[in-house]
């Protein structure tokens, strides 16, 4: 990534492999919440689930791209993406 803030092409393709890798793995994490029987979401929904992750780890990285704290991630998990793909808040 560090190279590829001089590359604005290497930069977009960074960045869409990156967004289509989490939009995969959501993909994975929501179908596993709907067979365990919560509501499916939607492709719009999980589309809007992954940008929102996505910008998420941007925003926690900063400007730098640097490594985003472990409790950050944990924090994450439980209190965003948790409760989107279930719609029920994780146990504490």
């Amino acid at each position: 990534m560090e190279m590829a803030r001089s590359h604005p092409d290497l930069y977009q393709t960074l960045s869409n492999r990156f967004g289509l890798s989490v939009r995969a793995e959501l993909d994975t994490l929501a179908r596993r919440a709907a067979d365990a029987g919560h509501a499916s979401l939607s492709e719009v929904e999980l589309d809007a689930l992954s940008d929102t992750a996505v910008a998420l780890l941007a925003h926690h990285a900063g400007p730098s791209g640097a490594s985003v704290p472990r409790e950050r991630l944990i924090n994450l998990v439980d209190h965003v993406l948790v409760v989107l793909l279930t719609r029920a808040r994780a146990a504490e």
